[in-house]
């Protein structure tokens, strides 16, 4: 999978990216500070997952993406819970706290691709 990650936070894009990377289902990360560079390379390349920071015109930057890219699966990050309903109102594929930890992103990728962790509740004997 080829995936953007997009933050004008220069650490915790280093930290989204690191973690984005760290999945073995993630062939290729094109990293951006910007929301204008990030469209222009959505323009001209094939982009299966977007991992965009909301607080900066991520919900326009999601929305402008869906349109070139309509298979383009998003996922939000952020440190503001406020912004989870406007998110899922565009149907974003996931919605993660910051900081991101790298088992974090797995369980959304894990979830775009279908796979669900099975967790175990209880146990009778």
């Amino acid at each position: 999978m080829i995936a953007i990650a997009v933050d004008d936070e220069v650490l915790m894009l280093g930290a989204l990216v690191a973690a984005i990377n760290a999945s073995p289902d993630i062939t290729k990360v094109a990293q951006f500070s910007s929301c204008d560079e990030a469209l222009e390379f959505v323009k001209t390349n094939s982009v299966d997952i977007a991992f965009l920071d909301i607080n900066m015109r991520g919900l326009a930057l999601a929305e402008k993406i869906i349109s070139i890219c309509p298979d383009c699966k998003i996922v939000f990050c952020t440190g503001y819970e406020e912004y989870a309903i406007p998110a899922f109102k565009l149907h974003a594929s996931g919605y993660l706290m910051k900081p991101v930890s790298k088992e974090d992103v797995q369980v959304e990728i894990d979830n775009i691709k279908g796979i669900r962790q099975k967790e175990k509740l209880l146990t009778v004997k």
